[in-house]
């Protein structure tokens, strides 16, 4: 008799129970997923920023290639003197 009142009384108090256990649960979804939306976000901009550093780097070298072709290689006023003096003296 006595576990049936106490089965009685129970069994109220665990139905109110379930809308915060449901409450509990949902909060654990909602979490878990923003979890999950933060941890995708940061793959995204890490993947954006090493793309970037790649594409500087690009640029970089494409500049620095660009600075080769555009002096070549320098001679200084003397070797320019005797290479015209030689062509001179081979044309005659």
């Amino acid at each position: 008799m006595v576990n049936l009142r106490a089965a009685f009384i129970l069994l109220p108090l665990q139905r109110g129970l379930q809308p915060v256990q449901s409450i509990g649960h949902l909060i654990y979804s909602v979490r878990v997923l923003l979890d999950q939306i933060l941890h995708h976000a940061h793959a995204l901009v890490k993947a954006a920023l090493h793309s970037r550093h790649l594409l500087l780097q690009l640029l970089d070298l494409r500049l620095q290639l660009h600075h080769v072709l555009v002096r070549g290689p320098r001679r200084s006023p003397s070797q320019t003197q005797y290479r015209e003096q030689s062509e001179c003296e081979n044309a005659m």
